[in-house]
């Protein structure tokens, strides 16, 4: 599971989680439009990223089985510029457990 925090186009915060091997993200784009969390003109570079953080999400469960050192993994991506000015936030855990995702203002 992947905790994302997406700041809106009315500037508002959403935080999301998906399973980053059950979710897809052409669905939570979807989802995120139907629910006036982004627009439609952001859906391929929101699609994009969230391909970015799967993979990179993916990779560092593979480092920590094949590893097991013992050492916390961690990962930062900088802010997601979905065509706005400093909007897009997106930092690290599942859309689906929430109708309708959580609100922060």
């Amino acid at each position: 599971m992947v905790e994302c925090q997406l700041e809106t186009h009315n500037n508002k915060m959403v935080t999301f989680k998906f399973d980053v091997d059950g979710d897809d993200p052409e669905d939570i784009a979807i989802y995120m439009v139907e629910n006036n969390f982004m627009l439609e003109v952001q859906k391929p570079k929101f699609i994009e990223e969230m391909r970015a953080i799967i993979a990179s999400s993916q990779e560092m469960l593979r480092n920590s089985v094949e590893g097991e050192r013992g050492t916390d993994v961690a990962a930062h991506y900088p802010p997601a510029d979905l065509g706005q000015s400093d909007s897009g936030a997106v930092s690290l855990s599942t859309w689906r457990e929430r109708p309708g995702m959580e609100r922060h203002r």
